[in-house]
């Protein structure tokens, strides 16, 4: 009975997750759309770049709860691990612009170089933005 309980709390596991997830989602929908990144000041910018951190970090979690949910079992539990097997597994069509948001985290978030930052932004609103709305309205449509 016991083991029972277990695999079933693995399969909601994603599911418990979500919440945090789209409370992070939600936020950075809000900030990254509500008005061009070029209007915001400095700070607000640094903020910007932190719920961008926020919601990648939530996202790559999302993926990996979801994979283990569905009995997939990861050799590493990193952020490019779980990628590469969320594409192979079709939760994501395409793994390189995770990838490359994984390196503009890496890099905006642990600095105060306003080039660097702004440079971040640009490509997160203009290329990568559709990727995280994508993800986010795939788990949402898993839930329904």
């Amino acid at each position: 009975m016991q083991k029972n309980t277990i695999i079933e709390a693995d399969e909601n596991l994603w599911k418990q997750q979500f919440q945090p997830y789209k409370s992070s989602y939600l936020l950075f929908s809000k900030y990254f759309k509500e008005r061009p990144y070029e209007e915001y000041s400095d700070l607000e910018k640094i903020g910007l770049v932190k719920v961008f951190d926020f919601v990648f970090e939530f996202s790559w979690q999302m993926m990996s709860a979801y994979l283990s949910s569905n009995g997939m079992n990861l050799q590493e539990r990193t952020p490019r691990e779980v990628i590469r097997t969320a594409f192979d597994s079709k939760i994501i069509e395409e793994d390189k612009p995770w990838i490359f948001m994984l390196n503009i985290r890496n890099i905006a978030s642990n600095t105060c170089d306003l080039v660097v930052i702004d440079d971040a932004l640009k490509n997160i609103k203009n290329r990568y933005i559709v990727y995280i709305d994508n993800l986010y309205n795939n788990f949402l449509n898993k839930l329904t």
